[in-house]
């Protein structure tokens, strides 16, 4: 499955290229032009949430690039969050009360959450 441009449909690569070329000519991002599984029902949320972030990440991003192996991908995802935040947690988390809710901590920019 090739991504396309989100400014030109006619542009296309193929997963791997888009990654290492970042931005489409012309300025677009490449997208998919049809969302996989997540949006489909692919994954199963319960079991996907339930991952450390890392392999959640993984396992998302592998839905849309199908021409790098799992492995690639993981070590990829690896690299790319490694040593890049305040805490060795990637979305620490505090408790605030006694319910069984959450809420993000530390000093990482909420943006960085968005990868």
């Amino acid at each position: 499955m090739e991504l396309i441009s989100t400014r030109n449909a006619s542009i296309s690569r193929a997963p791997s290229m888009a990654m290492i070329e970042g931005l489409a000519p012309g300025g677009g991002l490449f997208v998919h032009p049809q969302p996989p599984g997540i949006c489909r029902g692919k994954f199963e949320l319960e079991r996907l949430i339930a991952l450390p972030a890392l392999q959640c990440t993984a396992r998302v991003v592998g839905a849309y690039i199908s021409d790098l192996s799992e492995q690639d991908i993981q070590s990829a995802i690896k690299k790319g969050y490694s040593g890049k935040f305040d805490c060795p947690e990637l979305t620490p988390l505090a408790k605030p009360g006694d319910d069984d809710s959450y809420i993000l901590s530390g000093t990482v920019p909420r943006r960085d959450h968005r990868l």
